[in-house]
């Protein structure tokens, strides 16, 4: 699993340190290289187990309507062939921490 972006809701101060950041912006929270810097994730954390104490994914209860939830290919995969066109990116509709090419203010991918 890719995490692509994060809408911080609270530690943002902490998150601006890591990510060396003077004020929020939605780049704090957009694109894999952004959320890990804001997380602290470094590659001294490839393959550790999400599921455990030490470092997880926690629910909070929220669930996006299903008409929100959008489905778009990946980006960056053009060496996959025709697999590059699966429809295995999954965003939220409209959410500015999402990255990806903007057309007209819309997400096109």
């Amino acid at each position: 699993m890719l995490i692509r972006a994060i809408e911080p809701l609270s530690g943002i101060e902490h998150m601006l340190k890591r990510a060396g950041k003077d004020r929020w912006d939605y780049t704090l929270g957009k694109g894999p290289g952004n959320v890990s810097k804001a997380l602290g994730i470094t590659t001294a954390y490839t393959g550790w187990d999400l599921t455990g104490n030490d470092i997880y994914i926690a629910a909070d209860g929220f669930t996006p309507p299903a008409d929100a939830i959008i489905a778009t290919p990946r980006i960056g995969v053009d060496y996959a062939g025709a697999d590059a066109l699966l429809p295995y990116r999954f965003i939220l509709k409209d959410n500015p921490y999402v990255s990806g090419k903007r057309i007209n203010n819309r997400l096109m991918s």
